[in-house]
């Protein structure tokens, strides 16, 4: 385990941050929060509350269920 943890530490060195990650994460580094399907930025990221700022957003509950 410490030669893999080891060979991981160095690829990322060598190539960045974001080039290794789980496989379990693929789906949400593919589809990932920055862009909707049409490549545009989703309006919850262009609009603040009040209170908020860039780098500090409100904690927001996200709804999971279906709507009937």
């Amino acid at each position: 385990m410490k030669r893999l943890y080891e060979s991981v530490d160095e690829l990322r060195k060598r190539y960045g941050k974001h080039t290794l990650y789980l496989g379990s994460s693929y789906y949400a580094n593919k589809f990932a929060q920055h862009l909707g399907e049409r490549g545009d930025i989703p309006e919850r990221k262009e609009t603040l509350f009040k209170g908020e700022t860039k780098r500090r957003r409100l904690g927001i509950p996200v709804f999971l269920g279906e709507v009937r």
